[in-house]
C-alpha cells in the first residue's frame, strides 16, 4: 500500500466513525474514552513505525458494544 493508499483508508475510517463523535449519540462513558483513544491512534498513524503497513494501521472496536443499556421501566 501506498502512503498516499494509507491515508486514505484512514481518513476513511476516521469519517466513518464521525458520527459516533455527536453528542447526542449514545455511547458509554467508557465507549467515548475509547472511540477518541482510536480517533487520536488514527491521526498519528502516519508518523508511527510501521507505516504505511496496513497490518500497523489501529483497529477499530465494535462500537456497538458501548452503547448504554436502557432499562425497561415497565410503565
Amino acid at each position: 500500500m501506498t502512503e498516499q493508499e494509507a491515508r486514505e483508508v484512514r481518513n476513511e475510517a476516521l469519517a466513518s466513525t464521525d458520527y459516533l463523535m455527536m453528542p447526542d449519540y449514545p455511547l458509554t462513558p467508557a465507549g467515548k474514552m475509547i472511540l477518541g483513544i482510536y480517533r487520536q491512534k488514527l491521526r498519528d498513524w502516519p508518523e508511527a513505525a510501521g507505516f504505511p503497513d496496513p497490518e500497523t494501521m489501529p483497529e477499530a472496536e465494535d462500537w456497538k458494544k458501548y452503547k448504554p443499556i436502557v432499562a425497561n421501566s415497565g410503565v
